[in-house]
């Protein structure tokens, strides 16, 4: 034995990146002409080559890892080896190791609610939104939570269900100004995101239970009989719903609400009714369903659960495709079928606040039966329209003078005859607890300044550590 190693190989030459400590890289055979790749001591050593000795160790012949390692940082690694047969001069050489990149988990990256509004005194069970998470690894699944923490208060007040945020409880804002709710998104790797909402109340302009008549309310058919009429014997609250049934020949007829003013300052508009139908058990391909169409004025009808108006269900949507045929008028359109099992059944809406924001909508409940049958009912009931309103006006207006004295505040502004102008307090500057302190004040006629006093006194709380006041455009 007197012959020096004369080479050293690894195999194999790769090693997953974010492997923990100890991975088998591999073995280390040395090329030595007397012992025929036994018997040698391998260790790492300076040199040539050595930049990434530390992150590996030799254990015997075989080559680990210290720690894992990441092939963003680097896709090889250098180690250099020393090879002793215990006699002759050792021999060294630099290896290469190849660092392969794994698919890495991504945390979520945002949670949306495509609705954060409520209607007042909203039933338990109501559907305030559709939860969605963004998460740049495909087909990543997530478990949605109420979790403690800022922005939570109000997480007893509301469930998470099959992806939606649910009411649980009957719910009222009672002069609140939100509810706060803080929800967690965890991927099925562990990673989390946790995001805060503001739940706010949407200011009914619009509700029909049908206990006076019809009102402005009309039906008229677009083919066949006509059969909506107001209902004693079928009713969700408390004694009427408008309901159509079936005919023993085509119908194709619609229900139409009164023309409706949408508010030019509306942030988010909720539609929500409730509603009672049975079209027989829905066969594989229906003949007979209904389904909510809406137009603006001027334009013509359009579904408002599908198509190209982008507004959202969020709570009782469509449940079949209609039969696809030649002469259906919804030939293989969703629609409501079926049966909702003798009850009542919710249905919400999150209207595309962006076309219908100072439009004027009228609504149709269109029911289309080519079955004959005519045992087939729909009823409507306890309709509501809401909106959330914006707190911030397009009119602008300078304050052109304060003044205190004895306890009398007086403001004086820049104004329109034609605007109203309410003054409200708060107890921290940048706080959201702003109250009305004065009813609306319209503006001065025939002046460009409108001037009011007000009693700081008299204000609840009096005297007051600190008090901030603005004034508000309507």
């Amino acid at each position: 034995n007197d012959n020096a190693p004369t080479g050293i190989r690894l195999s194999p030459t790769s090693v997953a990146e974010n492997q923990p400590a100890g991975t088998v890289v591999g073995q280390l055979p040395a090329i030595d002409p007397d012992l025929a790749g036994a018997g040698h001591t391998f260790t790492l050593c300076a040199g040539d080559g050595d930049s990434d000795n530390a992150l590996f160790t030799i254990q015997g012949s075989t080559v680990v890892t210290a720690g894992p390692l990441d092939f963003e940082a680097a896709s090889f690694r250098h180690i250099r080896v020393q090879a002793d047969d215990g006699t002759n001069p050792t021999f060294a050489q630099a290896l290469n190791i190849a660092v392969g990149d794994v698919a890495e988990n991504v945390p979520p990256q945002n949670l949306t609610l495509n609705c954060t509004c409520l209607l007042p005194g909203s039933p338990p069970e109501t559907t305030v939104g559709i939860l969605r998470t963004l998460d740049p690894d495909p087909g990543d699944s997530h478990t949605l939570s109420l979790v403690a923490g800022e922005g939570g208060a109000d997480n007893d007040k509301f469930l998470i269900r099959d992806g939606a945020l649910v009411t649980a409880t009957t719910l009222g804002f009672d002069g609140r100004a939100q509810y706060q709710v803080r929800i967690q998104a965890q991927d099925a790797a562990g990673a989390v995101l946790q995001q805060t909402f503001e739940i706010l109340p949407a200011v009914p302009i619009w509700e029909e239970d049908f206990e006076n008549d019809l009102g402005q309310w009309t039906h008229a058919a677009e083919q066949g009989e006509d059969t909506w009429q107001l209902s004693s014997d079928t009713a969700r609250s408390p004694s009427h719903s408008l309901g159509a049934r079936g005919t023993a020949d085509f119908s194709d007829a619609g229900a139409i609400s009164p023309w409706i003013e949408i508010p030019a300052q509306a942030e988010q508009i909720r539609l929500e009714f409730h509603q009672l139908y049975d079209w027989a058990a829905a066969p594989e391909d229906p003949l007979d369903g209904g389904v909510l169409e809406c137009r603006l004025q001027d334009q013509a009808w359009q579904d408002v659960l599908w198509g190209e108006a982008s507004h959202s269900v969020l709570q009782g949507g469509y449940r079949a495709t209609l039969s696809l045929t030649n002469t259906h008028p919804l030939s293989g359109c969703p629609a409501w079928s079926g049966n909702s099992a003798s009850s009542f059944l919710p249905t919400a809406v999150t209207l595309n606040v962006s076309q219908l924001a100072g439009q004027t909508i009228q609504f149709r409940w269109r029911q289309v039966a080519t079955s004959t049958s005519t045992s087939a009912r729909w009823h409507i009931d306890d309709v509501r329209l809401g909106a959330v309103l914006s707190t911030t006006n397009a009119l602008s207006f300078d304050s052109a003078g304060c003044v205190f004295r004895d306890g009398l505040l007086e403001l004086t502004w820049q104004s329109t005859p034609s605007a109203s102008y309410t003054i409200e307090a708060c107890s921290a500057l940048g706080g959201e607890d702003w109250a009305p302190v004065t009813p609306p004040t319209p503006g001065a006629s025939g002046a460009s300044n409108t001037k009011t006093a007000l009693d700081v006194t008299k204000l609840p709380g009096y005297p007051h550590r600190a008090l901030f006041f603005r004034i508000k455009s309507e």
